[in-house]
């Protein structure tokens, strides 16, 4: 049996699931019918709560669709679409390169909706120990610009970018030579 609030949607249980599953009307098609969110849990106040969440966003007017698009085919398209007329040949290419070398092996299968700040992070952790520093605030500036682009497209809520914080960098440690160390291996080269 299905229940409602008053604009809360619908709650029922699926026998077949042994699941409660709601819906909530969060847009309309093109052509005129309703489009709907569903919510499946395991609790009915789980669907209830899920829906609430979904209700404030849609009141707010900060409810997005989650995006099915890969991480990867975003960032694609984000630089053939925003920076290919803005950044010159070489910097496209070294983007491209960038793109598909380092950021494609790792994020291929990733939808922009899962990406987290933890997902993140703890690829760039893996990353620290292939590549240089610079290499990797390359990699962080190209996927942060492209989150950026995404949330101004309504295609996510907020950056995961930020908080991804870079491996510090090991100076080498530079040894100043004292007067006596100076000449004693001034006096050894002479010899």
């Amino acid at each position: 049996m299905a229940t409602s609030k008053k604009g809360l949607g619908t709650i029922y249980y699926r026998n077949d699931r042994k699941v409660y599953e709601g819906r909530i009307k969060v847009n309309t098609k093109a052509n005129g019918k309703p489009k709907y969110k569903y919510v499946i849990r395991k609790h009915k106040t789980d669907v209830l709560d899920e829906l609430v969440k979904i209700k404030a966003q849609l009141n707010d007017k900060v409810y997005i669709e989650p995006s099915k698009i890969k991480v990867i085919d975003w960032v694609k398209e984000w630089l053939a679409v925003y920076k290919r007329s803005k950044i010159a040949e070489q910097t496209y290419n070294t983007y491209e390169m960038v793109i598909s070398k380092m950021i494609a092996p790792l994020l291929w299968d990733v939808k922009l909706k899962d990406i987290t700040p933890l997902m993140l992070q703890s690829i760039f952790n893996e990353l620290s120990k292939k590549y240089a520093p610079s290499t990797l605030r390359k990699i962080k500036s190209i996927l942060k610009s492209a989150f950026r682009v995404a949330i101004q497209n309504d295609m996510m809520v907020k950056n995961p970018m930020i908080g991804i914080q870079l491996p510090k960098l090991q100076k080498p440690r530079i040894e100043s030579l004292n007067v006596n160390k100076f000449s004693f291996q001034f006096c050894q080269e002479d010899q």
